[in-house]
């Protein structure tokens, strides 16, 4: 299956193409406000890099959310119009959270929970709490996932702010929503801090394609998890 994915959620963009679970090509960009205007441009890139044609493609990935209003709202639109056009009606959606926690799953310790953090405003973050699951892929080989420990949610940062699990296990903390939070968190000694790790279309390829089905999304309702409504300033 040749398999394009996309994230959007925060000011990171970025689109990866696998084919049988296999990546051919990827494109990240560190622009902001870029989402509109170069999405498109950095698909037919990747596609013509490739060899390939819209046509070609057999399955859309998209990070859902939580994140930007702006940036997943054009991710969803975009996603939808391609799959519209190729008659899919199915679209895979994985937690922008949980593509995160996977760019590190392996440098973590088997005990160690991982927090990514989603900046949302003054001391607030989208953030949850992961573990990592051992999956069996066939008879010979097994991966590692980053498995939900907590729910997602809008949580504003303190002192207290994960004090209990922290008394019993170690928790590293990353995303873009992590540096701020920095100061409070680091007095406790079970923090610890990635710097530059965000959400990234190969790891919403990689998790959309071990659970397929499970994530499958039908295109006429999906929505974005936007997890809180949208307020303009």
């Amino acid at each position: 299956m040749l398999l394009l994915s996309i994230e959007t959620s925060t000011p990171v963009g970025s689109v990866a193409l696998h084919e049988n679970q296999k990546i051919l090509a990827s494109c990240e960009l560190h622009i902001s406000q870029s989402h509109s205007s170069q999405l498109i441009v950095m698909i037919k890139q990747l596609l013509d890099i490739c060899q390939k044609k819209t046509t070609d493609i057999q399955g859309i990935a998209l990070a859902e959310g939580p994140g930007s209003y702006t940036g997943l709202r054009i991710g969803a639109s975009t996603v939808k119009g391609l799959a519209y056009s190729l008659g899919q009606k199915q679209i895979f959606a994985i937690n922008t959270l949980q593509a995160i926690a996977q760019q590190i799953i392996k440098f973590v310790p088997d005990d160690a929970l991982i927090c990514p953090m989603i900046d949302a405003r003054r001391m607030e973050v989208y953030c949850a709490l992961f573990e990592k699951k051992i999956e069996l892929k066939n008879e010979k080989n097994n991966i590692e996932i980053a498995n939900f420990f907590t729910l997602t949610e809008a949580k504003i940062i303190d002192e207290t702010s994960f004090l209990e699990i922290l008394e019993t296990k170690k928790i590293y903390f990353v995303g873009d929503g992590m540096p701020k939070c920095k100061s409070i968190l680091e007095k406790n000694k079970n923090a610890f801090f990635i710097e530059n790790i965000y959400p990234n279309a190969k790891e919403v390829a990689f998790l959309a394609n071990i659970f397929l089905e499970k994530i499958a999304k039908n295109v006429d309702y999906f929505e974005p998890f936007y997890l809180k409504e949208f307020k303009s300033t």
